[in-house]
Formats: structure tokens, C-alpha cells, sequence
């Protein structure tokens, strides 16, 4: 007697009894452009998915002011002035994904950030020579006279351009504005790019000076001390101010972002900038009024507090406290090649 066997072929079988894996969705994909933010501006950009469900970012996590709704997939936020400094505000490889009874998934998409909207400075040196004549530092800014050079204060290879390099004698290298109207109990704004060639164990190196002409009964400074921090001083020989520094020191022989905001007498509230951030703040102060001042580029008045190194693109906003965004934007300005005076279009 045969016995005669029969391979029995089940769902989704072969002859051979084979059970074949599930087929996987590959998935589906919609695009999204590269998005263009405006720092100080806020953002809103919805993308248009070919299914609903919840969405998530899987590439570059997006940058620290933005946010992503789960719900709708909306990427929204006001760009802030850290993300002009971390990478220059560009943030690449972004990636969504939406997550339903399918998936989609974009294409990878850059999201660069711009900067902030900057008035018109009062004061502005570009340091370039086209801007130098004779013994003249052109003043390119809204108010304000030209600057007088004297001493040591020679052309040199500038962040932009060229820049005015200062042979460190207080006493001589120096460009002096005459009689320029300052208050110093006003608010005020600064930011210039400089590149020292020594720290001394003198008090200071002087980017910024302003004292009055006829006394010494008020004065404006920033400047670098010995161990290459930045510092403002804003002092009253009748009640003395305290200077304010920076945490961290400048590089020494390469280019600093350097800069301050002053609160003037309603608030007596510094903040200095390095390299675009907020670095050391506090109160300093009081001062009495202002009147016409003597301001000095690269010196305060001694041997032994001149500036010895570079500066480039120097700007003063009078009466105007720029923000984070802002300050932030003059770094992002240098760095990526563009200049105050080309950004802002005077």
C-alpha cells in the first residue's frame, strides 16, 4: 500500500510553504523650501503635507527660537541675535516628518536666519582708506564731525576693507573728534571690531574715550585692561562710577566683536558685548549732564592707555539702546563680510 503525501499551501505561501515577509510602506515625501527668518521678526511657516497625522523633526534639530507644532507642523518663533552668532544663523538639514496611517517625509531644507534692522549710527568710521583724507577720518554717520589723526595711526589690513592700525601711545596716536555734542547721562550704543596687538599692565587700552572739554568732571571709556577683558567705565569725579568687565578676554592678534549698551542715568545699566553676546553687565555711575566733548578713537589721554593694534567698522548710535538682536546683528555683519554702511544703506 502507497501512501501518497500532499504539501499543503497556505495564505500567502508558495509550493514550498513559504510565508513571504509583509510589504512596508516606502513611504511618501512633499517638499518644503529653504526658509528665510528675520531676526527681531517673527516667523511662521506651515507646510502642506500629502497626509495628516503628527509631525516631528528628524533631521537638524531646528534652531533654539523656533518651535514645531505636532498638530498642524507649523515652525514658528522670532529669531533672537544668539542664533545670528551659533553657525552665522544658518541651520541645514532640516527634516519633517509626518506620522498617520502612512508616513511623509520632506526633503532636508536650510533654515537661514537675517539679520536684525539697524538705524543709521551717529558716528561711523569705516577705517577704510578711501575714507581717510589727509589727517581726516571721514565721518559717514548721521551726526557728528569728522575725526582729526595724529601720531601713529597708519593703514592696515582690515576685517573689511582696511583698517586703521594705532601704535599704542596714548598720547599721540590717536583720532580726536573735537567739541562733539555727547551726553553721557542719554543712552548709548557701540560696537567696533578690533584686533589688539598687546595686553600691558596698564589699566586700559582705549577703543572709545569722551571727556568733557573744559573739565574732567565726567567721562565715557571702554577699553581693554591688562588680562584682556573688555571693561565700560562711565565716571563722575564727584561720585565715581564702577567699571564693568567682561567674563571672557579678547584674542589677542586676531578680530573681537566688541561693543557696549548704556542705559544713560535712568537706569545706570551697562551691558558689553563679545563676539555678538551679552558679556559682564552691571551699574555704573551716576553722572552729571553732558555737554561738548572731546571723543578719542585709540587713546584716553596717557602714554600708557593707547590702543596697540587694528580698528575696524566703528559706530556710535547716540541716545539709542540697540537690543541683543541688534548687537548681535553687528557681529553677524563682519563675520559674514558685510559692512554697517552696505547692510543699512547710507
Amino acid at each position: 500500500m502507497s501512501t501518497r503525501f500532499t504539501r499543503f499551501q497556505g495564505r500567502g505561501g508558495d509550493r514550498q510553504g513559504h510565508v513571504p515577509s509583509p510589504v512596508r510602506d516606502a513611504g511618501l515625501s512633499f517638499a518644503v523650501p529653504d526658509l528665510a527668518p528675520v531676526t527681531n521678526v517673527p516667523f511662521s511657516f506651515v507646510p502642506s503635507a500629502p497626509i495628516s497625522g503628527t509631525w516631528a523633526s528628524i533631521g537638524t534639530p531646528l534652531p533654539a527660537w523656533a518651535s514645531l507644532n505636532p498638530a498642524t507642523g507649523e515652525i514658528s518663533g522670532t529669531p533672537d541675535g544668539p542664533g545670528l552668532v551659533t553657525d552665522l544663523g544658518v541651520t541645514s538639514g532640516v527634516v519633517l516628518r509626518v506620522t498617520g496611517s502612512q508616513t511623509a517625509t520632506s526633503n532636508p531644507f536650510t533654515i537661514t536666519q537675517a539679520g536684525a534692522a539697524l538705524p543709521v549710527p551717529t558716528i561711523y568710521f569705516s577705517m577704510d582708506d578711501a575714507d581717510v583724507v589727509g589727517t581726516s577720518l571721514i565721518n559717514n554717520g548721521g551726526g557728528g564731525s569728522d575725526a582729526t589723526i595724529s601720531g601713529a595711526v597708519t593703514s592696515a589690513p582690515g576685517l573689511l576693507g582696511q583698517a586703521r592700525n594705532f601704535g599704542g601711545n596714548g598720547s599721540t596716536d590717536r583720532a580726536v573728534m573735537d567739541a562733539f555734542v555727547f551726553q553721557t547721562q542719554l543712552p548709548n550704543s557701540f560696537h567696533a571690531w578690533g584686533k589688539p596687538n598687546v595686553f600691558t599692565t596698564s589699566y586700559a587700552r582705549m577703543f572709545l574715550s569722551m571727556r568733557d572739554v573744559t573739565s574732567t568732571a565726567r567721562s565715557l571709556e571702554i577699553g581693554i585692561v591688562n588680562d584682556g577683558r573688555l571693561f565700560l567705565g562711565i565716571f563722575d569725579d564727584v561720585a565715581a562710577g564702577t567699571s564693568i568687565f567682561s567674563a571672557g578676554p579678547l584674542t589677542l592678534g586676531g578680530w573681537n566683536a566688541c561693543g557696549f549698551v548704556w542705559g544713560g542715568d535712568a537706569t545706570r545699566q551697562g551691558q558689553l558685548y563679545l563676539g555678538g553676546l551679552a558679556d559682564g553687565s552691571g551699574i555704573s555711575g551716576p553722572v552729571s549732564g553732558g555737554s561738548s566733548e572731546n571723543m578719542i578713537v585709540g587713546a584716553q589721554g596717557g602714554v600708557d592707555r593707547g590702543f596697540s593694534g587694528d580698528i575696524d567698522e566703528y559706530a556710535l548710535w547716540e541716545n539709542l539702546e540697540l537690543d541683543a538682536g541688534q548687537m548681535a546683528t553687528n557681529y553677524w555683519l563682519g563675520a559674514t563680510g558685510v559692512t554697517l554702511r552696505t547692510w543699512i544703506g547710507f
